[in-house]
This record gives structure tokens, C-alpha cells and sequence, in this order.
């Protein structure tokens, strides 16, 4: 009964002995878990403090978009009135040259005519 007694003492100490170790391993596991979980909790409070930051980005983002779009509306609006002010600038120049032409030629025809009639008076 005595060897059975020792066997036993010697089987629960190995026993205990494996427990020890299998403590040991669990303890650093559980370690590393800590580790993870505390790096892990430090990248999700970036991605938090990004994500808060993120909407305040895209909310400006896409007013800035809208205002670019309004922005590019006026400046096709103003470069259409743009052209047809140069259209009118030029019709008014073509107008002015014509009305030039049509006084020069009218005060050609009537100093024409005057002279005619000087011309005939003298003669006599």
C-alpha cells in the first residue's frame, strides 16, 4: 500500500506539476491578451477620434463641392454675358463706322453739290 501510496503522490505531483505549467502558459497567454487588447482599445480610440473628425471633413468637403458647382455656374453665366458684351461692343464699333461712312458720304454729296452750285455761279 506504501508503493501504491508514493505512486500516487508521485502521479498527483506530476499532475500538479503539468497544472503549474499549464498555469504559467495561461498567465502569458492571458499577458498577451492584454497586451493585444490594450493596443487594440488604443487603435480603436484613433479610429474613433478619425471617425468624429471625418464627418466634420466630409460635411465640408461636400459644402465646398457645392459651392464650387454654384461657383462654376456664375462663372458661365458671366462668361456668356461677357460675349455678348463684346457682340454689342462690336455691333455699336460696326454701327459707328457705318454711320461715319453714311455722315462722310452725305457731307461729300452735299458738298458736292454745293460746289456745283458755286462753280455755276461764278461762270456767269
Amino acid at each position: 500500500m506504501n508503493a501504491s501510496l508514493h505512486e500516487q503522490v508521485k502521479r498527483i505531483e506530476e499532475e500538479r506539476n503539468a497544472f503549474s505549467q499549464q498555469e504559467a502558459e495561461l498567465k502569458e497567454k492571458l499577458q498577451s491578451a492584454v497586451e493585444n487588447l490594450k493596443g487594440l482599445q488604443q487603435a480603436y480610440d484613433e479610429i474613433k477620434a478619425g471617425a468624429a473628425n471625418y464627418l466634420e471633413l466630409k460635411e465640408q468637403y461636400d459644402s465646398a463641392n457645392s459651392d464650387l458647382a454654384a461657383a462654376r455656374t456664375e462663372l458661365e453665366e458671366l462668361n456668356r454675358e461677357v460675349e455678348n458684351l463684346r457682340l454689342s461692343q462690336r455691333l455699336q464699333w460696326f454701327v459707328a463706322g457705318a454711320m461715319v461712312l453714311l455722315g462722310g458720304w452725305l457731307i461729300g454729296l452735299t458738298m458736292g453739290r454745293y460746289q456745283k452750285k458755286r462753280r455755276s455761279s461764278f461762270h456767269i
